[in-house]
Formats: C-alpha cells, structure tokens, sequence
C-alpha cells in the first residue's frame, strides 16, 4: 500500500449514514441552542475603561459612540482603533495589580437579633447609607476607584480577548482599564 500524500477528505459530522433528516436537524438545532446557551451565559464580554474625571471620560465616549447610560459596543471600539494605532502583533504583558482605598464595613457594630427580617432591613439600610455617603469627586487619583467610566460591550469573551491582545491592551488592564491611559495611548 503506498502513502498518500493528500489531505484526507474531511467529512461532514452531520452526514451520519446511520442518521435520518429528523435525527440530523435535531442535532444541529441542538449544537446551535447550546452555543446559543454558552453565548448567553458568557459574564467574561465586557471591558469597564476607568477615567480620572469626568472630561476624560466624555471625551473617550465621544469618539466611542457611547450611549448616554455609558455603554459602547466591541465592533465600535475595534473600528476605532484600527484607525487610531492600527492592530499590533506583540505581546503585551498585564498591568500590574493596583492597591485601592478600602471603604470600612458599614456591617461593623451591627448585632444580630432574634427577628431576622428586621436584621436583613437593619443590614440593607446600612449598605444603603454607605452607598449614599460616597460621592463622586471631581478627579480621582486611582482611576479604579472612579465614578466615571464606560463600558465596552463585545460578543464573547474569545472576541474581548482578541480586541486585547489585538492592541497590547493588556498593560492597562483586563476587565478594568486604566482609561485615561488608554486614551493617550490612542493620542487623544
């Protein structure tokens, strides 16, 4: 027997002799419902881009197309920077880990009580109130600590992924980055 040097045919997965029509379109129907349940469960697609204050990021959301609530689209932000830098094909290292302000525990002092659903509204008030005592200043010194920011919507995380290393994102972060340096990286 003499070895073939071609490729071998590829064969269709589908194509099953042993399969009826009914039985080959349930499988696909099913093959496309669980990529459709993995897309639909993928928590790992967005970028949060972190700014300094708000001129930063408002300046970032226009040329980002961001919508008024702050959310843009991967396909926008790809555009975007092809035109501005252009796609790099070099690694690129991750940014290293920030130390942020740590808020005390609003919970702290709190004693439990035999009446559990007045503990749970005791517990929420609290919460509530150390959310409402943070305000936003005019410019924050650790951007990861800012009230301004957008957030860049992609399809999957594959495609969040290949946006980064696409454009050496990764030394201003992963799923937060430092946004303001994002946009002198982009000369804005």
């Amino acid at each position: 027997m003499a070895y073939s040097f071609r490729k071998p045919e590829r064969r269709d997965r589908m194509a099953d002799p042993s399969l009826t029509d009914d039985q080959r379109a349930f499988k696909e129907r099913e093959r496309r419902d669980r990529e459709r349940y993995e897309l639909a469960t993928d928590g790992d697609c967005t970028i949060c881009f972190c700014f300094h204050d708000a001129g930063e990021r408002s300046r970032f959301a226009s040329i980002a197309a961001a919508d008024a609530e702050g959310y843009c689209y991967g396909d926008i932000l790809r555009r975007l920077f092809e035109d501005r830098i252009g796609i790099k094909h070099v690694k690129s290292f991750r940014a290293r880990p920030v130390a942020v302000g740590v808020f005390p525990d609003p919970l702290e002092g709190m004693e439990p009580t035999d009446d559990l659903e007045a503990d749970c509204f005791a517990e929420a008030e609290a919460i509530l109130r150390a959310f409402e005592s943070v305000e936003a200043k005019p410019r924050y010194d650790i951007v990861w600590d800012s009230a301004y920011y957008i957030t860049g919507i992609f399809r999957d995380h594959t495609d969040k992924a290949r946006f980064i290393a696409d454009f050496a994102l990764a030394k201003f972060g992963e799923t937060f980055m430092d946004g303001s340096a994002v946009l002198g990286y982009l000369g804005v």
